[in-house]
């Protein structure tokens, strides 16, 4: 499971798609070892690879993105400047 983790991961199948994903193969590591370091250093690295879409998606201005990949990459709480001003900008095109 963690070779098709990794495997996966070099190809940025972080969590798609749903039946073959880097996600998916190490949380199945884990059900089969709970203690598998590699497994949960897999599920690491994919949620830094989702912080660093979602700076990339942030510094692009398109906060939108750069939320789903904070969910993705464990929650937009971890990343406050992100969030906030995903938070100003929705309120700001509501007021607009």
């Amino acid at each position: 499971m963690i070779a098709k983790g990794d495997l996966a991961f070099t190809k940025d199948r972080l969590s798609v798609p749903a039946n073959d994903n880097a996600v998916m193969y190490y949380r199945q590591a884990l059900k089969m070892d709970p203690g598998s370091e590699e497994a949960r250093d897999g599920l690491t690295h994919v949620s830094k690879r989702f912080r660093k879409l979602a700076r990339t998606a942030h510094d692009n201005g398109e906060s939108n993105l750069a939320l789903k990949y904070l969910k993705l990459a464990g929650g937009p709480s971890r990343f406050p400047a992100m969030a906030a001003t995903h938070s100003r900008r929705r309120s700001t095109a509501c007021t607009a």
